[in-house]
């Protein structure tokens, strides 16, 4: 069984992310399906998003610091 990305450091899920994106572009071009092909286009797209934000985040940024980050901001109560 391959290692889960969380155990790959940052630039071996950057590549890892970009693999996926590859394959998916690879069969995308075989498809002839055009609703598998749009499936598989937009599949590339989310694992080429994701190695582009890793790539932004920088070795610092943490998988704890990205769900952190994924959450949305708790409500502040308005100020008089």
């Amino acid at each position: 069984m391959p290692p889960l990305t969380s155990d790959l450091s940052l630039s071996e899920r950057t590549a890892h992310y970009r693999a996926k994106a590859q394959d998916a572009l690879y069969r995308a071009n075989l498809a002839i399906d055009p609703s598998l092909r749009n499936g598989l286009l937009h599949l590339a797209a989310g694992w080429h998003g994701l190695a582009r934000e890793l790539e932004t985040k920088g070795p610092g940024f943490t998988a704890a610091e990205a769900e952190i980050a994924s959450r949305p901001a708790p409500e502040q109560p308005a100020r008089r």
